[in-house]
This record gives structure tokens, C-alpha cells and sequence, in this order.
């Protein structure tokens, strides 16, 4: 057989294995691993916002919870002084009330007013003598009002507004207009005249009796009575006429003891009716006063109280409550505003 001899000068290729960790086929392109991650990179922060607009909305909604606090502390204020702002209403209103009355009495003719006073007088004369029953357990319904309470509400009834007078307590700050009736709509306006009891224009052998609520939030009325104390002096006002009386007695009854509000003969008496103890109303206080001469300059300080004299005085309510509010204001607002404006330096230490 032939002998095949290769020749030195021809050369073979070299044969190369691939990688045992590369797995693709043999005919596909390698693949460019740095352009792979960068595009990992790029999906990545195309889902989470930078570092800028994450601080931007950070900065915007720092506000909301220090916004959402002075709300509730601005509501928080408000509700506790939320008596005192009412009261403070009231009283205007009944300044203005009083106010109306004292204007409508200086223009009514002074033959009119003369012959009114004169007309309640009569009534107090032929007013039945009998017990009075409790204003706040035994209230008059509508068919109760019959012909002979629909003339008794017109008795001294000179104004728009159905006034019949005031009353002026001045030691306790009281100065209330005073109504016909004792319904739980007048209780809740001012005083209340109890029918059957004497109208007070004043005179021998009568017995006025006046009565309001106590403890109501909004309006104060009679919650002061409590604090009265014999030889105290009030006024009663009514078509011009001023009686004045000294409280002589005070007693704490149950409501159907109504003995101590009977006329007694030869004598003059007015007496403040409210609930007692304040919120449970189980009793009644009776504040009893006797007709006294008018003082003139005894520094009682009795004098025609108007809208003018005896106004709300200043709303101090409304000064506690701006300047609370303004005080939480500042403790929520200020720190925050202060961390603001720290450098980005600052702020990553």
C-alpha cells in the first residue's frame, strides 16, 4: 500500500470547546452582558421617582397632619367656650329686648300707661286667692288657655316684642325682660309670670311670682339665683314704674310646697322661682322679697338697666379663643417650618 506522508509546511486549525457554562446554541450571537444591565438599571428607575420629586411630595403633605391638629384643637376650643359665647349673645339679645321696651313705654301717651297700670291693679284685686301649682311639673297646655288667660295676656302688653316689664338683680348680674306665662318657650327667653299669681305693678295685699330656668347653656338667666343672700336688693320695671324690693327670705322647697307663694294681707311681696340643684331639679328655690322704698344713692348701684348699662360687656370668649388658637398654631407650625428650611446636608445627618 501506498504511504501517505503529511508535509511539514501544511498546518491545521485549532479546535476551540466551548464554555461549559454557556448554554445557548452554537449558531446564536453572544450575548452583551454590560448592555443587558444597563437595561435593568433603566426599568428599575423608570419605576421609582427620584430622590427630587420624592422631597417634593414629601414637602407638599408635611403640612396635612399639623392642619388636620389645629382643626381639631380650633373645634376643641370652641366647644369649651361654646357656653359663654352663647350667654354672651343672649345677653344682647335681651339688652335689645329691654332696649324695645323702654322705647315702646316712652312713647305710649301718658294717659294710656296710667289707665294700663290702673287695668292690672283691678285684675289684682278680683285675682281668686287660691294655692298656685309648680310651673315646671304642672304646665298650662293650649286647652287650658282658655277666654280668661287669653284677656290676662293682654294685660300690660305695650310692645311688639310681649313684654311686660324687667327684672334687675344687680349684685348678680341679672337683668331679664319678663314675659306672660310660664311655657318652656318664655322660660328659655327671660322671666316668666305665673299665672294666678298677682301682677307686679305693686300694691298692698299682693304676691308676685317670676321664675326662669337655671343651668341652660346657652343663656345664664336665673343659674346665678342660687347665690343670693338676704338683704340683696332688686328691681322690678314695668310701664315706666320702678318697685324696688329686698329679698328678706330664701328657702328650698320640694315643687308641690307652694304655701310660702300666697298672698298675705297688708304686705307686698315678689318672689324668684327656679330649679335646684342645677341638672337634677328636684327642688325649687324660692328667693322671697318685700317691697322697700326706693333708694336713691345707697351704693347699691341700682339703676334703669338698658342695652347700654347692662350689656354683654366684652366678648372675652373671643379672645380665648384666638389667642388659643394662635398658640397651637404656633407649636404645630413653627418647628415644622424651622425643619424646612435645613440644608440637604442637614437634613441626611
Amino acid at each position: 500500500m501506498p504511504t501517505h506522508h503529511h508535509s511539514e509546511g501544511t498546518s491545521f486549525p485549532a479546535l476551540t470547546w466551548p464554555h461549559l457554562d454557556d448554554h445557548r446554541p452554537v449558531d446564536q450571537a453572544p450575548t452583551n452582558h454590560s448592555s443587558t444591565g444597563q437595561t435593568r438599571v433603566e426599568m428599575t428607575a423608570s419605576r421609582t421617582p427620584s430622590s427630587s420629586q420624592n422631597h417634593a411630595w414629601t414637602k407638599k403633605h408635611r403640612w396635612a397632619i399639623p392642619a388636620l391638629l389645629q382643626v381639631l384643637a380650633m373645634i376643641g376650643i370652641g366647644a369649651i367656650l361654646y357656653s359663654n359665647a352663647a350667654d354672651w349673645f343672649a345677653t344682647r339679645h335681651h339688652g335689645s329686648e329691654m332696649s324695645g321696651y323702654v322705647e315702646s313705654v316712652e312713647r305710649l301717651p301718658s294717659a294710656e300707661r296710667i289707665a294700663e297700670a290702673q287695668r292690672a291693679r283691678e285684675y289684682n284685686a278680683h285675682l281668686p286667692h287660691g294655692m298656685l301649682r309648680d310651673p315646671y311639673l304642672n304646665p298650662m297646655d293650649s286647652d287650658e288657655e282658655d277666654a280668661a288667660y287669653a284677656a290676662y295676656q293682654q294685660i300690660l302688653r305695650v310692645s311688639d316684642n310681649a313684654m311686660m316689664g324687667e327684672l334687675t338683680y344687680p349684685r348678680l348680674g341679672i337683668g331679664l325682660p319678663m314675659y306672660h306665662g310660664t311655657s318652656d318657650d318664655i322660660l328659655a327667653r327671660g322671666v316668666g309670670h305665673l299665672y294666678g299669681s298677682s301682677l307686679p305693678v305693686g300694691g298692698i295685699s299682693t304676691h308676685s311670682v317670676l321664675t326662669s330656668h337655671s343651668g341652660l347653656v346657652h343663656a345664664s338667666l336665673f343659674s346665678k339665683l342660687p347665690k343670693a343672700t338676704v338683704g340683696d336688693t332688686f328691681r322690678i320695671e314695668v310701664l315706666g314704674e320702678e318697685h324696688y324690693y329686698r329679698v328678706e327670705s330664701i328657702e328650698t322647697v320640694l315643687p308641690e310646697d307652694t304655701e310660702s307663694l300666697q298672698i298675705v294681707a297688708g304686705e307686698e311681696h315678689v318672689t324668684l322661682v327656679t330649679c335646684t340643684p342645677i341638672g337634677v331639679n328636684t327642688h325649687r328655690l324660692l328667693v322671697h322679697g318685700v317691697r322697700i322704698a326706693s333708694p336713691h344713692d345707697d351704693g347699691l348701684g341700682l339703676r334703669s338697666f338698658t342695652a347700654h348699662e347692662n350689656g354683654a360687656g366684652f366678648p372675652w370668649w373671643l379672645v380665648w379663643f384666638v389667642g388659643g388658637s394662635l398658640a397651637v398654631g404656633w407649636l404645630l407650625f413653627m418647628p415644622s417650618s424651622k425643619w424646612i428650611h435645613r440644608t440637604p446636608r442637614e437634613e441626611n445627618s
